[in-house]
C-alpha cells in the first residue's frame, strides 16, 4: 500500500514536471524568437531611417534646384521685359 502510494506520487511528480517543464521551454523558445524578431525589426528600422534621411537630402537638393530655376526664370523674364520697353 505504501509502495503503491509512493509509486503513484512518483508518477504524479514526473507527470507534473513534464506538464510544467514543457511550457517553460516553450516560453524560453518564444522569448528567443521574440528577441530575434526584435533585432531584425531594429535593423530594419535603422535601414528605413537611413533611407528617409537620404530621401530628405534628395528632396532638399531638388527644392534648391527648383529655387535656382525660379530665380533664373525671373531674371530672364526681367531681361525680356526690359528689352520690350
Amino acid at each position: 500500500m505504501i509502495a503503491a502510494g509512493l509509486g503513484t506520487l512518483l508518477v504524479g511528480v514526473l507527470a507534473g514536471y513534464l506538464m510544467w517543464g514543457l511550457p517553460t521551454r516553450d516560453v524560453a523558445r518564444q522569448l528567443d524568437e521574440t528577441r530575434t524578431r526584435l533585432g531584425e525589426q531594429s535593423r530594419r528600422a535603422d535601414e528605413l531611417q537611413a533611407k528617409v534621411a537620404e530621401t530628405e537630402s534628395e528632396l532638399k537638393r531638388a527644392a534648391e534646384g527648383l529655387l535656382r530655376e525660379r530665380e533664373l526664370r525671373e531674371k530672364f523674364e526681367d531681361l525680356v521685359n526690359q528689352g520690350r520697353k
